[in-house]
């Protein structure tokens, strides 16, 4: 759900800076376009101002050298063809550049027509009243304008439609002249900072702080900038945006503490980007976490083993260039050894069929395999019923919606078939129900118990029984530990007989699953900060397959009331009492460690299949660092699903100080380690001063006989799993 999230996010970054990129171009279009509308616009306005101009210096001159009337002769006009040449030599130096400029800045064409190419009409339609009488000597024919006319200020201007009709561009030299030169400067420009726009949206990609990545993101963020000319400044930005989370604090840093030498800042963030990312220890140990991390490959997914295939061929590349020298511990059989682990079975057995084949006609066999001693000589093989149990929780147990891991009862195949025992249920309550009566202080436990089952939602209302419907009816009884007379656990009687039949008969018991309990012991003193902690409730964790539940039904009364009517009940989850429970509660434990060993890590894997004894885990480890860290990535891993990691002891204060009194176990809760005693701790029948971290051994105070089997039951009363007391209690024996 994490990841599904992160690649939301990312898709929604991507988006938005898609529209963002489209929104600076228009936004850019947008200025230039109003920048060329008002130059255009103060352009129309000065040829406005210079053909009034022209006007009334024509006047002038009329006025001065006479009217036609009294004679004087009308200049002839200017002849089209010729004003044209002028036109067309004048401007012929300037007209390339023009047009360049023009096509690279893509500015919209306004053109302007000339009324008289568009009417074909006589001059005399179109003349002014007050024209001289001599003005039909004028050509009156439609001629094609120019949208540029070269006018002499000395020479005499003759009244005509042409010059009377206000030209867009006018060429003076009070008039600011439209220099293509200044257009093209700026053009470049402006083809430099799109350049630079493009390149920085298009050509760089970020870097996602991974050693392994750092030389080919430093080769082309390198290379996409190297045609810019950026200042040092400048490239410092961009490397902080272009940067990963983590390395563009790096540089951000440096450039704070540098930003009046920008060249010393951009050297430095370099060296340090290449020291923390670039350098072969750093590449080599993201290499090699890789492959550690690298899940194993079941032959139904060929697409690991493909990206496996690839993964390989990157070191194999990288190692060729000879840059990374520690990646030549993989051409050793102990690195290449957890490679060949994570290949499915049927490719780890190809190099032994190929090599057993060359050393058959090699080698000779006889008399080399007779009688063979292996490390597993010792241990006692799994049983059929062993391997059934196995096989059928490999298969059916699985993860609920609630993260809650489900199983089935592992009844045996085949099997008889029940009789319902409702009957016996009921005598076996009726009887409980008169011990209640008599001891009010147990019944008070009994009902606070069953209390804590149903608001844990452990147990839920039966519903009726249908016709031929197998089902089975759990009696239930209290027993009390001799060191906790306060507390009473409720047993459901599996075990229980009816018709010469008992449910734990018809389940399979599973394997014995714990770890050594020797092994465990000796492990949790080996470093100086040792801890304890212990799973909540580890049986109830585990949910009962919904069509299993029938099995699991009892009675009890309603509403938790002793003095109210029975009601059917049946449980949820695997129940104590049941025998296949603790190997269904040891196998979903370590389900659930390797179910979150990708993301909580591999130590915290081992530290649950390796040093718990059922739901008591047990570790030292060097530093109360690493034990604080250890304990919170085994907690957050069990919770994600649904197992409660707690009562949390240590020889340490700075472990217990990390963690809420509410995981602390009972009596250290309001304990201080560094000031106060705290009690004696006892875990796995071991009795641990945590204050002096010493062992001690208790003896029990009850009076014995003076006998031979006195004296035996007391020194066997001493529980000394490690033979730490045993030069004193072999006397005794």
């Amino acid at each position: 759900m994490a990841a599904a999230k992160a690649r939301a996010r990312a898709e929604a970054e991507r988006t938005r800076a898609y529209y963002v990129k489209k929104e600076t171009e228009l936004k850019i279009e947008k200025v230039r376009m109003e920048g060329s509308l008002t130059a255009l616009e103060h352009e129309k306005e000065a040829a406005a101002a210079m053909a009034e101009v022209r006007i009334l210096e024509e006047a002038i001159e009329s006025m001065e050298g006479g009217s036609c009337h009294s004679g004087s002769q009308i200049v002839p006009p200017i002849d089209p063809a010729q004003r044209t040449s002028d036109y067309v030599e004048h401007h012929s130096s300037h007209s390339n550049v023009a047009s360049n400029a023009e096509a690279s800045l893509a500015t919209p064409h306004v053109e302007f027509v000339n009324r008289y190419e568009k009417e074909n009409r006589p001059l005399t339609e179109s003349s002014p009243g007050h024209a001289p009488p001599d003005c039909d000597k004028i050509v009156s024919d439609s001629v094609s304008m120019p949208n540029t006319v070269k006018i002499e200020k000395s020479q005499s201007a003759t009244y005509s439609p042409i010059n009377y009709w206000p030209l867009a561009q006018t060429y003076n030299a009070s008039t600011p002249v439209h220099s293509p030169f200044r257009e093209e400067a700026e053009l470049s420009d402006l083809a430099r900072f799109l350049a630079r726009r493009e390149l920085i949206n298009a050509g760089l990609t970020k870097f996602d702080d991974h050693p392994e990545n750092y030389w080919a993101w430093k080769s082309s963020f390198l290379s996409a900038i190297s045609v810019l000319k950026l200042t040092s400044s400048e490239q410092l930005d961009l490397m902080i945006k272009w940067l990963g989370s983590k390395s563009a604090e790096y540089v951000r840093r440096i450039r704070s503490v540098n930003i009046r030498y920008p060249d010393v800042g951009l050297k430095m963030a370099w060296d340090r980007l290449e020291e923390m990312y670039g350098s072969p220890e750093a590449v080599e140990k993201a290499l090699f976490d890789k492959i550690e991390k690298f899940p194993k490959i079941s032959k139904q997914d060929p697409l690991k083993l493909q990206e496996l295939g690839d993964l390989l061929c990157e070191i194999q590349s990288a190692k060729a260039e000879g840059y990374l020298l520690g990646l030549s511990y993989l051409d050793t059989s102990r690195g290449v050894s957890p490679i060949v682990e994570k290949l499915p079975y049927h490719l780890q057995e190809k190099w032994i069929y190929q090599g057993c084949h060359l050393y058959s006609i090699t080698q000779s066999l006889l008399g080399k395999d007779i009688f063979k001693l292996t490390q597993e000589d010792e241990k006692i093989a799994p049983s059929i019923e062993d391997l059934a149990f196995m096989e059928l929780m490999d298969k059916e147990m699985f993860m609920d919606s609630s993260n809650s891991w489900v199983a089935p009862l592992p009844f045996r195949n085949p099997r008889q078939r029940l009789a319902n025992n409702r009957e016996q249920s009921m005598k076996r309550l009726l009887s409980l129900r008169q011990t209640l009566k008599r001891k009010p202080l147990m019944q008070e436990h009994f009902v606070t118990f069953m209390q804590r089952i149903f608001d844990a939602g452990h147990a839920e209302l039966a519903p009726p029984v249908k016709e031929n419907e197998e089902v089975w009816y759990l009696p239930i009884f209290g027993v009390y530990h001799p060191r906790k007379p306060g507390q009473i656990r409720v047993v459901f009687d599996s075990s229980a007989q009816y018709k010469g039949l008992s449910l734990n008969q018809v389940l399979l018991s599973g394997p014995d699953l714990n770890n050594s309990l020797l092994g465990v012991l000796l492990r949790f003193r080996k470093e100086a900060v040792a801890f304890t902690a212990d799973i909540e409730q580890m049986f109830h964790s585990f949910v009962v397959r919904a069509d299993h539940r029938n099995y699991l039904r009892f009675l009890w009364f309603e509403d938790n009331d002793p003095s109210k009517d029975v009601k059917e009940y049946r449980m949820k989850v695997h129940v104590f009492g049941n025998s296949p429970s603790p190997a269904v509660a040891i196998y979903g434990l370590h389900r659930a460690a390797q179910h979150g060993e990708l993301e909580f890590g591999k130590d915290a894997r081992a530290f649950v299949e390796h040093d718990f004894y059922v739901d008591d885990g047990l570790k030292s480890v060097p530093t109360a660092e690493e034990a604080v860290d250890l304990l919170k990535r085994t907690q957050e891993m069990l919770a994600s699903s649904n197992l409660r990691l707690h009562k949390i002891a240590t020889n340490s204060p700075a472990v217990m100080k990390a963690f809420p009194a509410e995981d602390h176990v009972k009596d250290l809760k309001d304990v201080d380690l560094e000031k106060d005693t705290p009690p004696i701790q006892r875990s796995l029948g071991l009795s641990w001063n945590l204050k002096d971290d010493t062992f001690t051994f208790r003896v029990d105070s009850e009076k014995k006989p003076f006998t031979r089997r006195g004296v035996l039951a007391t020194v066997n009363s001493v529980f000394d799993p490690l033979g730490l007391a045993a030069p004193v209690t072999i006397q005794g024996k």
